[in-house]
């Protein structure tokens, strides 16, 4: 029988118990990527959670062979709740903590306000700083609070689908997460530096699970600062750097960012490395510039290594656009999107590797799935013009629409050229045209402004990349 992809989750069990074993082949592509990612977020071992996952499908495989399936239209959740179960296994052989308990009043409802809506791109890319941050926060807690949190946090998941994985009523669930939320405060409270970095960012990150107040937020970075954490510093600095939750003041942000930074904080040395390269709040000093980007690469910065290849690149000599690919590879190797896209345009433009439009649009499509804007607009505009692939104008614009929705202006130029050309009823080609005109590698966007710290890239780098169907999704549905 033909296994059709529009097919729900409960046909495909159906089928499956009635032998057809390509529908649990259809069942463990739909879901894989999502239950692994699931299961890795809470052991922090590829090696460890490849164990679990296969171990979940086959307690999948056996309950379904066995007739005892009895979850119907709750494929997902029921087997993540297997994996949920495998990994409180795992979680047994940590050491327990000394924490606030919970679950005594689960039927209460104590979050009626939480604030909980839709993210758009921005708010995401916002969300990510505090992924690492909420790792941290996990490590601290009982099993129970963990797994909500991960599960809000990194599976983005509604309390009633965790309520659903975990057996428990959606009250229990929300209450896990306010003791969460306390057991922090507690251990902020105490003095654990950590802890009150941690605490203050849930209430500086748009859709964590508190009211935002950017004013309490600082106060528990400079608190932690104070103390003389490291991060704590970082934070006070940012806050002072981007004058968002604070009074812009460069003076003060070097300062703070200068203390964070002799203490080995890569992601401080980086911001210091701006300060100077761009004279911001400081006299410009490239020697001072250069070695506090090449201390943060030492440290394994992505941004650091991307902006430093960008400076590398403005060169133009064979030495340093080498210097550049191989820093650019360091941090493509952690998965780090905008090195996809430097990689890219040197194999697109022929600037510093031969020119070879198939491995750049590989290395595009690689960033793609990674959601960097930038190689997305380049997928879309290389099928457009059949660069490297064949053309697909359809295709193509798919893409330079997605880019644009996620504010390419690139994206948005190379649309409204398009719509231009449309109207004076004039064919594209590949050659001789100044609106397809081969792109310049010039200039580091990195260099215009820090970027935020991408805390995930680096917390988490031996992590699988991650596969969500970004062409799959793109083109599942016609």
């Amino acid at each position: 029988m033909t296994i059709n992809k529009t097919m729900t989750d409960e046909e495909l069990v159906k089928l499956y118990e009635g032998g057809v074993n390509e529908a649990f082949d259809a069942l463990l592509l739909r879901h894989k990527d999502r239950v692994f990612t699931n299961i890795y977020m809470s052991v922090r071992d590829k090696d460890i959670a490849n164990d679990i996952f296969q171990e979940t499908f086959m307690k999948a495989i056996c309950t379904i062979k066995q007739g005892k399936y009895t979850e119907k239209g709750k494929f997902l959740p029921w087997v993540i709740r297997i994996a949920h179960n495998l990994i409180i296994d795992q979680y047994r052989t940590e050491k327990s903590e000394n924490t606030i308990s919970n679950d005594e009043d689960e039927e209460m409802d104590i979050f009626n306000d939480i604030r909980l809506y839709d993210e758009n791109v921005e708010d995401t890319m916002i969300r990510e700083q505090i992924y690492e941050d909420v790792v941290r926060l996990m490590n601290h807690l009982p099993d129970n609070q963990k797994e909500v949190l991960r599960m809000r946090f990194f599976e983005d998941l509604s309390f009633k689908e965790i309520a659903d994985a975990t057996g428990v009523s959606i009250n229990t669930a929300l209450g896990r997460m306010r003791y969460a939320i306390l057991n922090l405060r507690k251990l902020a409270e105490d003095g654990d530096t950590r802890a009150m970095c941690d605490y203050g960012r849930l209430f500086d990150t748009i859709g964590a699970p508190v009211t935002q107040n950017t004013e309490e937020a600082f106060k528990w970075y400079l608190m932690a600062a104070e103390y003389g954490d490291d991060r704590g510093q970082f934070y006070v600095g940012e806050s002072y750097y981007e004058g968002r939750i604070i009074e812009q003041d460069y003076v003060q942000a070097c300062k703070w960012f200068t203390l964070s930074a002799e203490k080995g904080y890569a992601i401080a040395q980086y911001y210091l490395g701006h300060m100077y390269y761009r004279g911001n709040g400081v006299p410009i000093d490239e020697k001072e510039a250069m070695r506090w980007f090449l201390l943060s690469v030492d440290r394994e910065c992505n941004e650091a290594r991307v902006t430093l290849g960008d400076i590398y690149c403005s060169h133009r000599d064979y030495d340093s656009y080498e210097q550049a690919y191989g820093l650019y590879s360091d941090a493509m190797e952690d998965g780090y999107g905008p090195a996809f896209y430097r990689i890219g345009m040197m194999l697109y433009t022929g600037q510093g590797r031969p020119q070879n439009f198939l491995s750049a649009l590989k290395t595009f499509r690689n960033g793609a799935e990674l959601n960097d804007v930038d190689c997305i607009f380049m997928v879309g505009k290389m099928s457009y013009l059949g660069q490297g692939t064949i053309k697909d104008a359809t295709i193509g614009i798919r893409y330079l629409n997605i880019s644009e929705s996620m504010g390419s202006e690139a994206a948005k130029e190379f649309l409204n050229k398009i719509d231009n050309t449309r109207k004076n009823n004039s064919k594209w080609s590949t050659s001789g045209s100044n609106l397809i005109a081969v792109d310049v590698l010039d200039t580091p966007d990195l260099l215009q402004r820090p970027a935020k710290e991408n805390v995930v890239n680096r917390s988490v780098s031996e992590a699988p990349r991650e596969k969500k169907g970004f062409f799959g999704g793109l083109f599942g549905k016609k």
